[in-house]
């Protein structure tokens, strides 16, 4: 069989932020290629973070932090610089997604449009009903001084 007319093969192991992008995407339901893009970033970047989290504990197993620290303090800076730096992408990523959400453009639904439009002028039933009602005498009403 020619290898073009060849069905792809699925790829037995899935990128981690593939799953974790579908995931954040059926929670924020992006509405514009802004927003997937977003996602994308945000998932990147949680990834990423999660990543460095367990290069950090897999080092802390290992050895104990406070030994890495005052062995090699460098080495121990740079681990928890890289943890932190992942860190705050991740939460400016997830930032820009929810800034992004935040600004969509409002779309009323019938009731609020409701509540939002001028009041209706009264049905003309109601209006000749009003008219023909005898007015109240002036003096039926109490004097005030």
């Amino acid at each position: 069989m020619n290898s073009a007319t060849r069905p792809a093969a699925e790829p037995s192991v899935l990128d981690p932020a593939h799953a974790l992008r579908d995931d954040i995407a059926a929670h924020f339901e992006p509405a514009s290629a802004y927003e997937r893009l977003l996602v994308d970033n945000y998932a990147a970047a949680m990834a990423r973070y999660q990543q460095a989290l367990k290069v950090e504990q897999r080092a802390f197993s290992a050895i104990d932090p406070l030994e890495i620290l005052l062995q090699s303090p460098d080495r121990f800076k740079a681990l928890t610089r890289y943890v932190a730096d992942c860190e705050r992408a991740c939460r400016r990523a997830l930032d820009d997604l929810r800034r992004a959400i935040r600004q969509r453009p409002k779309e009323e639904t019938p009731a609020q449009a409701r509540k939002t439009s001028r009041p209706q002028a009264p049905p003309p039933a109601v209006m000749t009903a009003c008219a023909s009602a005898p007015a109240a005498p002036s003096a039926a009403l109490p004097h005030r001084e």
